[in-house]
């Protein structure tokens, strides 16, 4: 019998146990989201911890398909914020 779900996590990968596959982030739309809202590479390198606006295009190109845990969980938590306001925008009358 399984036990309940766990977090594994391992430089550059992260994944829940009991899961069949993983599927790897779409680091190109995340980024291309939250350009298209405004911020510029550098402005996003800076708030999730990345050295260089080169690293985050390099990511954004697919010539690198992973970055750290921790990057990763910040730019995915800087998508979740945008795309939650951009809809509370749109949702008032």
């Amino acid at each position: 019998m399984a036990g309940p779900l766990q977090i594994v996590k391992r430089p550059g990968l992260f994944f829940f146990t009991g899961q069949p596959r993983l599927r790897p982030m779409d680091w190109k739309t995340i980024i291309d989201d939250l350009t298209s809202a405004g911020l510029t590479l550098q402005e996003i390198a800076d708030k999730c911890g990345f050295d260089h606006a080169s690293s985050l295009s390099r990511l954004r190109s697919s010539a690198d398909r992973s970055c750290s845990y921790e990057r990763g969980c910040k730019l995915k938590d800087l998508h979740t914020s945008l795309t939650r306001k951009k809809a509370r925008r749109e949702a008032r009358p």
